[in-house]
């Protein structure tokens, strides 16, 4: 539900979103963050697909392969309960000689500028690490469903959303990240939580925008690998700027040596890749009201 109010927010008023959330096993293994994203991410991609409106159709169910049916298929899947995930669209789709390619690193149809093409690709890697199946059919001028098969538990547990838990703010981001995709989620969850966002996509851009914008910026949350200028360096520019700058780290490291040494020197907090509202809005709230 919160994939879908993000998308709701973000699309254009002449595309209609709709779910259909049969399924009753939520229980699945793995990240539920790696998952989200993959979704995400397929979704974004089927908005950008629909320049003219049309249809976006996110289904649920739950499936038993057997093991026939896990070895008509390239991924290394066992027999069992799984957790399918289908996202359907009316949009402009994929023409035959590329199927094969969209999920190759760096391959995009994009107009340069628009996007490195990464998306897919690691959508492709989360679901094949989680020993699932992700496959795609697709019509030119007619559409595409991209079908999600993930191992799930065999209870349910359906998770319970709290709003409680998640913090609203105010006040100026700075939101770097080399990657589109989570420059884009960034800004929509930044701005549902009621902040303003500058965006930034390396280091170099981001001393630019603090330079800019240092008395209104609250808190800078800075991407750990990034062409140019990676985390680390522009850390140390913001902190030469300004010694009191807050710093969130946004990373999917955690025993970098080069991170300890920027929590000697101040940092504020880290965020581990990839993460979700609620997590993001307490560490936004704890650090803007201390």
């Amino acid at each position: 539900y919160e994939a879908e109010a993000i998308l709701k927010d973000t699309s254009d008023k002449k595309i209609t979103i709709s779910l259909s959330l049969k399924a009753s096993l939520f229980s699945v293994f793995g990240n539920e963050s790696a998952i989200y994203s993959s979704i995400m991410n397929i979704c974004l991609n089927a908005l950008h697909a629909m320049k003219n409106g049309g249809e976006l159709d996110i289904q649920t169910s739950n499936v038993i392969l057997s093991e026939s049916e896990c070895n008509r298929n390239d991924f290394e899947v066992s027999p069992g309960n799984f957790l399918e995930i289908m996202i359907k669209d009316t949009g402009y789709g994929i023409p035959e000689e590329n199927i094969q390619k969209i999920f190759e690193p760096f391959f995009t149809t994009k107009n340069q500028g628009e996007g490195t093409g990464l998306g897919l690709s690691a959508v492709y890697n989360t679901i094949k690490t989680l020993r699932g199946i992700i496959d795609v059919h697709s019509q030119v001028d007619k559409g595409t469903v991209f079908t999600l098969k993930i191992p799930a538990h065999l209870h349910n547990k359906q998770r319970s959303f709290v709003i409680d838990s998640i913090k609203n703010g105010s006040g100026l981001i700075l939101f770097v990240d080399d990657e589109e995709i989570n420059r884009f989620l960034g800004k929509q969850i930044l701005e549902s939580l009621g902040y303003n966002v500058i965006l930034a996509e390396d280091g170099n851009c981001a001393i630019e925008e603090y330079r800019l914008h240092r008395d209104r910026i609250s808190i800078v949350i800075l991407d750990f690998m990034m062409p140019v200028m990676n985390g680390k360096d522009a850390f140390f520019k913001l902190k030469e700027i300004n010694e009191n700058v807050k710093v969130i780290l946004s990373s999917g490291y955690s025993d970098s040596k080069d991170i300890e040494i920027m929590k000697q020197h101040g940092l504020d907090a880290i965020i581990h890749k990839p993460y979700k509202m609620e997590e993001l809005s307490n560490i936004l709230n704890k650090l803007l009201t201390t």
